[in-house]
């Protein structure tokens, strides 16, 4: 006997009846309509799936290019904040290759923009205002740098200004004069020697040993300094101090002179921290030597030093 279930119907004047059919009909269509069903839910997540793999796509496109627009707006960034710290503080960090191409690229806009004769002028007013006399000016428009970083009058100016808030009480232009080398030293290393030297002066007897010598800056390291500021094969500006004190004691035959009265001495004549120490004889001691074995030059330091040391 076929089984059968009872399914709820209606007849056409709305009276309801229930209406037998076989239970196999009834799974039949129940396998009908979960297979159309299973089959649409497949399509659907196979849409679904390629929806999200093109969302997937569009977002790592639109990724990749705001990362690509990011670097190359950091680039210019980079590029723009280091040519507004060249242009404001000289090139003291900016390393020298990318310097010296850069003020190359703008000598030529410079060059278009004044003639020879301009630059000269300006030039000459340049070292007036950092302390130069006429004849000095002169002297230094023809000495100043033909090439290279500061081939631009504009250049050397910013150079000298930054030089004049580290040294206020220093002629810049007698310090370029003596040795033009003072453009190129990092304003960290003339610095630094400002703060050795203030270990056993004043600062304003400092700054005018500087101007007179300042080789004490562009040729001796500072403060134990090391790296791009100073030439690691330089000699210490302590040692060269110490070593000269020394030699004044022995030359003049007073080793008990004081550290006031030998200090006195080279604040008189600092290139006696530059020339003394290298002529040191490993052999004889310094009391051992005779002040005729010395160049002419250095006599006349050693003795004037001496002079004003046992006048103090």
């Amino acid at each position: 006997m076929p089984v059968t279930m009872m399914l709820k119907g209606g007849t056409p004047h709305g009276h309801g009846c229930f209406v037998r059919a076989p239970l196999s009909s009834f799974r039949g269509r129940l396998r009908v309509v979960r297979a159309a069903s299973s089959s649409s839910s497949s399509y659907g997540d196979s849409d679904a799936r390629r929806d999200l793999q093109k969302d997937a796509a569009l977002w790592n496109s639109a990724i990749k290019e705001a990362r690509s627009l990011l670097d190359e707006a950091s680039q210019l960034a980079e590029q723009q904040t280091r040519a507004e710290l060249e242009e404001a503080f000289d090139t003291d960090f900016v390393d020298e290759m990318s310097a010296d191409s850069a003020s190359t690229s703008r000598r030529g806009v410079e060059v278009s923009e004044m003639t020879e004769e301009e630059a000269s002028e300006m030039l000459y007013s340049i070292w007036l205002k950092h302390g130069a006399n006429e004849v000095q000016a002169s002297r230094l428009v023809e000495e100043s740098p033909k090439e290279g970083r500061y081939a631009s009058p504009r250049r050397i100016e910013r150079k000298l200004v930054r030089l004049s808030r580290i040294l206020p009480a220093c002629k810049l232009a007698v310090m370029a004069l003596a040795d033009m080398r003072i453009l190129y030293q990092p304003s960290s290393a003339i610095l630094a020697t400002l703060i050795e030297l203030m270990k056993w002066f004043d600062a304003d007897t400092a700054m005018a040993m500087m101007q007179e010598e300042p080789r004490l800056a562009t040729e001796l390291r500072a403060g134990g300094g090391s790296g791009g500021d100073y030439d690691s094969g330089a000699p210490t500006l302590e040692a060269m101090v110490l070593e000269t004190c020394e030699a004044l004691r022995g030359i003049g035959g007073s080793a008990a002179a004081s550290d006031a009265a030998v200090f006195f001495a080279l604040s008189e004549e600092p290139s006696l921290i530059i020339k003394l120490p290298p002529l040191r004889d490993s052999c004889l001691s310094w009391r051992s030597r005779d002040i005729a074995e010395f160049p002419m030059d250095l006599q006349n330091s050693i003795a004037w030093a001496m002079r004003m040391k046992h006048a103090t």
